[in-house]
This record gives structure tokens, C-alpha cells and sequence, in this order.
């Protein structure tokens, strides 16, 4: 995905949440803080969610684009039926991993023979803030040629 595009994903999420965001590129993940009294995604401790995501073939190279999880939240990449998806690899870039593995250590890359993570903790002190993780994803083609589609899909938004 261009720069502009995960802006404009960005910057979407944030319209319909109330954010206030800043689109630098960091080392670490960017933390953003709604400007809303209510919070248009609540965290209860108590319920832990599994999230899929599908990967395919075609841009964007997963739905949903962009998700927002919940600290110990489980997210599971998965091939997307129909769309010739053969093997895929999720990397997350500079600004960091917000998965852990069963062994509680960081978790930056996903593929379809490891496809599950947990959200560990973001470490977000301020009531309404979000961390989001910008991530890469290789989906290889089930066609003769193998042919590999490289994408910047979307971002991952944890709090």
C-alpha cells in the first residue's frame, strides 16, 4: 500500500472514531488519542476475541484492511477461499510486533503454516489511546508460476 493509501485508511478510521493522529513514520508504533467522550471501541477484560483475516490474491491483499483489537485478542491470517491464495507471509515493519506467541515473546511475522498470535499488551497509560502497527504481507499464487503479490495492506490498531 502507498504511503498515501495508508494515509487515507488512516485517516478514515480516524473520521469514524473521533482521533486525533499524527501519519509520521516512527521506529516505534504511533500512539493516537480519541477526541470522543464515549469510546467508539470498548475493551472489556473479560471477553477475548478471535479476529480473522482473510488474505487474497487482489489489492488491497487482506480483508478487513484495517482491524482493531484488544489487549489478549487473538488474530488468525487466513487463506481467503476462492481466491488462489498458496502460501502467504505477514511481516511487521520497523514500528514493531503487537503479537506475542504462545511462549509470550514477540511476534513479528505470520504465515499460513503459523497464522495465530495474541495481542500483548501496547502500553497505552491514557484512557482513549490506540497504538497502531503498519504490517506487510507476500501472498503467493496457487498458479504454474508461483507468482508472488507484495502488499502494504492496512494496519493493525491496538488498545
Amino acid at each position: 500500500m502507498s504511503a498515501g493509501k495508508f494515509g487515507s485508511l488512516v485517516l478514515k478510521f480516524a473520521i469514524v472514531s473521533g482521533m486525533a493522529i499524527s501519519l509520521t513514520q516512527c521506529s516505534k508504533p504511533e500512539v493516537v488519542t480519541t477526541r470522543v467522550t464515549s469510546n467508539p471501541f470498548p475493551c472489556d477484560p473479560n471477553i477475548q476475541r478471535n479476529v480473522h483475516v482473510k488474505t487474497q490474491i487482489n489489492a488491497p491483499g487482506v480483508s478487513p484492511e484495517i482491524v482493531v483489537l484488544c489487549q489478549n485478542d487473538t488474530i488468525t491470517w487466513d487463506k481467503d477461499p476462492g481466491t488462489h491464495v498458496d502460501h502467504f507471509t505477514v511481516t511487521f515493519n520497523k514500528s514493531g510486533t503487537p503479537f506475542k506467541d504462545s511462549s509470550n515473546n514477540d511476534k513479528p511475522t505470520f504465515s499460513d503454516t503459523d497464522s495465530s498470535g495474541k495481542a500483548g499488551d501496547a502500553g497505552l497509560t491514557q484512557t482513549g489511546a490506540y497504538a497502531y502497527y503498519p504490517y506487510k504481507i507476500d501472498v503467493q499464487e496457487d498458479d504454474a508460476n508461483h507468482t508472488h503479490h507484495g502488499y502494504d495492506p492496512g494496519v493493525i490498531i491496538v488498545k
